[in-house]
């Protein structure tokens, strides 16, 4: 079993933006994928919000989901009034009521999942029956 994890790298959230902000491309294919799939969209390691608050921005109902509180924090602050939920958790053990119609992750936070366990429980329980469960790295 790993005895580090790398959560440090994430301290500070503005140079987070700074080395990966503008990654429109990136965005619009995200973007694209939900408007194919109607509904609520889960983004998991959302980090700073980047492509959170973008598919926000262009009406995508949203939430985002990360580990560390720094990153939500920064989240929540550029989100301002826009109706995104950030939440707190591990994506790998997440819980929640709600069916999501997409859930997505985004650049190298698939690492996080070390087993196929931790890969299949992501979408087990929180996909609607036609959800997608995509993961890409750029």
């Amino acid at each position: 079993m790993i005895d580090h994890n790398n959560l440090e790298e994430y301290q500070e959230p503005m140079n987070y933006d700074l080395e990966f902000g503008g990654e429109t491309g990136k965005y619009d294919f995200f973007l694209e994928l939900a408007k194919s799939h109607p509904g609520n969209v889960l983004e998991l390691a959302c980090g700073t919000g980047l492509t959170t608050i973008y598919l926000a921005e262009a009406g995508i109902q949203i939430t985002g989901v990360d580990i560390v509180e720094p990153m939500l924090a920064y989240a929540r602050h550029k989100a301002k009034d826009l109706p995104v939920e950030f939440i707190e958790a591990d994506a790998r053990t997440f819980e929640s009521d709600q069916r999501f119609s997409m859930i997505y992750l985004t650049g190298n936070a698939f690492q996080a999942f070390l087993s196929d366990e931790d890969s299949d429980c992501v979408a087990a329980n929180r996909l609607c029956p036609s959800g997608a469960w995509r993961h890409i790295c750029f």
